[in-house]
């Protein structure tokens, strides 16, 4: 019987002692995360975390879902079709009267398809805020407006930013929604968070749905609902939409081949059981559909991730990092893209002022005069690569950049390599990635990639010829960034490609630059060889604009980029804004270094600086006390005497007396005296003896 009870009692705590089925990690969403959230037509569908407004954070799908008739023709979001089948979560949708079947709308009718929140679990389903929102409506439906006082305007051009010019007064219903399609004001996120995203293209479900549906050929761009009506009274039944091309125009509130991208408002945080918040590695909340097909995204594919276990490991673009000291001063990276080699960040200031390549002895009469502007054999990818420390390194062509081959200015020969600013733990989050960089055209049998001259566009805008032209290709931690990547940049952060110096670039900088100021932006370079000239680079300029300069130049800035290593990453810290970015490492304490000296008497003290954050930390050093020699004797003689010692430090002195020597000396005489007294005696009475016998 015993051993039956303990039996059961030790399966008891083995149950009770196991993981939960299902348990994950409570992450935060964030602007620019991706979540994986119910399922339509047996695909799972994945939503992008666009930004947060008074409602809570903003969900948009990636996607286009189907393509349905917004109504039977009425512009008014508070009784249409599309707000009814988004909300329910019913098999049987009860549409409360009129429904979208083959009589009132001109395809695809969906009055038997489930309510779309069918497809969602209960665990999803309580994730999901209810919005109070805002809808347009037609000047004809004014009458029914609860808010708002006058006619939406709208242009004819179909800009966005014309759109909003007076949304704020417009005519307008509120209704309390969990799923939407989005208004205006909600696409507005996007197009100032993320541009690109402000277009989208069916699922290949989505395409299939469309049956007799005309132009539907391809996986593409194509129109999708808003949820505002036009304002004018003279197009009542139209419905904003956005085209492919991103213009915000209308539809026909009944047209059926118009897609659906809905919307809605999450939780700050969620129990993710997979997933690291990325494209291809959605946050997912279910274990139930971790085994459909994931739909595959273009941003950022087959990237690897680090396990939900462990210190935070996501990152979004525009989010920041901390990572390195240069000249005692914290380095702050923004991740300003995530592409198939993993989030690129770039240094948010420009932290110095050095040559692209010196002159020196490069075989050509230009290039020994100006340098070389050969990313691949330049001095600046030796030195951001170089983990050395102080002191002569081998440099590319034998020419070392002293300040004499550096038009005199910002010499870095014996400076220690860039990356030898950062902790080993930093180091190990930088990926060693593959780069393609444009060169000189007659360096064309070192190309493994286009086969014609780089065009000059001087628009950070415009990439021009750039995809076809000569490059080659390196395998590089630390890198400038390249005129494609500078685009990307200008694409979706705008006013970030210019960037300002350092306190302490300025401070040590030697060369000439007018109006240099850590609040003013200055030239910084890219690794972009110019086409023209074999000893120029590219670089942008204070205004944002490509520039070339001679690669030997002391005065243009350097900004440098890595590949973010996901698979080592681990956020110890942070929250990814700029005020709190994550960190990567705990600290890591330089060398102590002694501040104030110890005296004899007194304690000093001694320091140490984190090389990651700047921080530093005091420690007390003991007193070292005094160091006397062997004294001086002051005074000498049968009577006594002293002798004073001398602390070499600091000079104190202090004096032993040694007494009188004379009652001692008495005292030793008197002793042996009587001890000689008694021997004598002792040998007479022996005498004495020896005559009676």
């Amino acid at each position: 019987m015993k051993r039956m009870f303990s039996a059961i009692l030790a399966a008891l705590l083995l149950v009770c002692a196991a993981p939960a089925l299902g348990a994950g990690k409570v992450v935060s969403i964030r602007p620019g995360v991706f979540v994986r959230l119910g399922s339509y037509m047996g695909e799972p569908i994945i939503w992008r975390c666009v930004g947060s407004d008074d409602n809570g954070l903003l969900l948009i799908s990636r996607d286009i879902l189907c393509f349905k008739a917004y109504s039977d023709g009425s512009s008014r979001w508070n009784g249409s079709f599309l707000r009814t089948w988004l909300n329910s979560a019913d098999k049987t949708v009860d549409w409360g009267g009129q429904a979208p079947d083959p009589n009132h709308v001109n395809g695809n009718a969906y009055d038997a398809e489930p309510g779309f929140l069918n497809g969602f679990a209960p665990e999803e389903l309580e994730l999901i805020l209810p919005a109070d929102n805002k809808s347009v409506v037609n000047e004809a439906d004014a009458s029914y407006a609860e808010e708002g006082s006058t006619v939406h305007l709208y242009n004819s051009t179909g800009q966005f930013t014309k759109s909003v010019q007076n949304y704020s007064t417009a005519y307008a219903v509120r209704t309390g929604d969990r799923v939407f399609c989005p208004n205006i004001t909600q696409m507005e996120l996007v197009m100032a968070n993320f541009p690109s995203d402000f277009i989208a293209a069916p699922t290949e479900a989505a395409l299939a749905q469309t049956g007799n549906i005309k132009n539907f050929e391809s996986l593409s761009n194509s129109y999708y609902w808003l949820r505002d009506a036009l304002g004018n009274a003279e197009f009542t039944e139209s419905v904003r939409c956005v085209y492919p091309d991103g213009r915000l125009l209308f539809a026909d509130a009944f047209d059926s081949s118009v897609g659906v991208r809905p919307a809605l408002y999450i939780k700050e945080k969620i129990t993710a059981v997979s997933g690291n918040g990325y494209e291809n590695s959605p946050y997912a909340v279910n274990e139930e559909i971790l085994s459909s097909p994931l739909p595959v995204g273009t941003a950022a594919e087959n990237i690897s991730r680090t396990a939900m276990d462990g210190a935070n490991s996501h990152i979004a673009e525009g989010d920041y990092l901390a990572v390195g000291n240069y000249n005692g001063e914290e380095i702050l990276w923004r991740c300003v893209d995530i592409n198939e080699n993993g989030p690129l960040m770039l240094s948010e200031r420009i932290l110095s002022f050095k040559s692209f390549d010196a002159s020196g002895n490069h075989g050509d009469k230009l290039r020994d005069k100006y340098g070389s502007g050969s990313w691949a054999n330049s001095n600046i990818r030796s030195w951001l690569n170089s983990e050395e420390g102080e002191g002569s390194k081998v440099w590319p062509c034998g020419n070392p950049p002293t300040s004499d081959q550096c038009e005199g200015h910002n010499g870095y020969s014996v400076e220690k390599g860039f990356l030898a600013n950062f902790a080993p733990e930093e180091r190990e989050i930088i990926s060693e990635t593959p780069l393609w960089t444009v060169i000189y055209p007659a360096d064309a049998d070192e190309s493994t990639s286009g086969g014609e001259p780089l065009e000059l566009h001087r628009n950070a805008n415009n990439l021009g010829n750039y995809a076809s032209a000569y490059k080659n290709l390196t395998y590089d931690r630390m890198f400038l960034l390249s005129i494609e990547e500078a685009n990307r940049v200008k694409n979706d952060f705008g006013s970030f490609l210019t960037a300002g110096p350092t306190p302490s670039a300025v401070n040590l900088n030697e060369a000439s630059i007018e109006g240099l100021s850590a609040d003013r932006s200055a030239m910084w370079w890219l690794r972009d060889a110019d086409a023209e000239m074999n000893c120029c680079v590219r670089a942008v300029t204070l205004d944002g604009w490509i520039h070339s300069i001679v690669a030997v130049r002391s005065s243009n800035g350097i900004r440098p980029a890595f590949y973010l290593n996901m698979d080592a990453a681990a956020f110890l810290s942070g929250d990814g804004s700029r005020n709190e970015p994550y960190r990567v490492a705990g600290h890591s304490f330089a060398q102590w270094e002694e501040v104030t000296v110890p005296t004899c008497t007194e304690p000093g003290l001694r320091r140490r600086t984190c090389l990651n954050c700047g921080e530093s930390e005091d420690a007390a050093l003991p007193a070292a006390g005094h160091k006397f020699g062997k004294g001086a004797v002051t005074k000498k003689g049968l009577f006594g005497g002293s002798t004073i010692y001398v602390c070499a430090v600091c000079g104190m002195e202090y004096t032993v007396d040694k007494g009188s020597f004379w009652p001692l000396a008495a005292g030793a005489a008197l002793l042996a005296l009587i001890g000689l007294w008694a021997l004598l005696r002792k040998l007479r009475h022996r005498k004495d003896d020896s005559f009676g016998t």
